[in-house]
């Protein structure tokens, strides 16, 4: 597993926050990207706030709201309680 080194100014909780929809792969791709824009700058400050804003910015969610309404449903529909 590899551990990547962030600045400061990045806040998890507003990390979370915009990228909800996001799988466990989208997230990776995103962070990938922040680093590769950190690696861009060519100095030794890790990825910063601006660079994982960016990259989630950029990267399209693998689930959407109707996804998560017809899970739902699904749930609702074949879950026993």
């Amino acid at each position: 597993m590899t551990h990547w080194s962030v600045h400061a100014s990045v806040d998890l909780d507003v990390l979370v926050s915009v990228s909800s929809l996001f799988t466990p792969a989208d997230i990776r791709y995103a962070a990938q990207a922040s680093f590769e824009q950190a690696l861009e700058r060519k100095t030794d400050q890790p990825a910063q706030a601006a660079d994982f804003l960016a990259a989630i910015a950029n990267t399209r969610a693998s689930v959407t709201k109707a996804m998560l309404r017809d899970l739902e449903e699904d749930i609702d529909a074949y879950a026993r309680y």
